[in-house]
């Protein structure tokens, strides 16, 4: 079942297509790390570079808006984030090598509002060629702290 996403007419929160190959290995890899995961308050996610589709944990769905799994393109996989940390946000992904591992953006949740995450990006593995992979955590309270401190 589709269900309307209210941040972009005819876009879904599911994904569409079937996924690559490796990506779906991976995916099924990582289930077994979801408690792990759940309990330090990461998500993991992964960019086929080639095709450009994004797989995403459990717990990086539940970051970034969206549901797990394989998703057809950055603009399915980014659909809640705030406009205007976007652009930035894919150019950091998509760079061979950006300039910082990290970056901060925000995504906007219909029931829960707005939060700040950290996408980090991993070294490359040699055994998954064409794959970038990472973490991506909520600093929410982070930043709520940082805010706090400076008034």
């Amino acid at each position: 079942m589709h269900q309307q996403n209210h941040l972009a007419p005819g876009y879904t929160r599911e994904p569409r297509h079937a996924p690559d190959a490796r990506l779906a290995h991976i995916l099924c890899a990582a289930r077994a790390t979801h408690t792990v995961e759940a309990a330090a308050h990461f998500g993991r996610w992964w960019l086929d570079s080639e095709r450009g589709q994004v797989a995403l944990s459990v717990v990086a769905a539940q970051h970034l808006q969206v549901v797990p799994g394989v998703h057809q393109g950055l603009d399915e996989t980014f659909i809640a984030v705030v406009l205007d940390d976007l652009l930035p946000l894919i150019a950091h992904l998509t760079a061979p090598t950006p300039e910082t591992p990290s970056i901060d953006f925000r995504v906007l949740g219909p029931q829960d509002g707005l939060h700040w995450l950290r996408l980090t990006r991993l070294d490359a593995s040699p055994a998954v060629p064409g794959i970038v992979s990472g973490i991506v955590a909520d600093i929410t309270p982070a930043v709520h702290a940082g805010m706090r401190e400076r008034l």
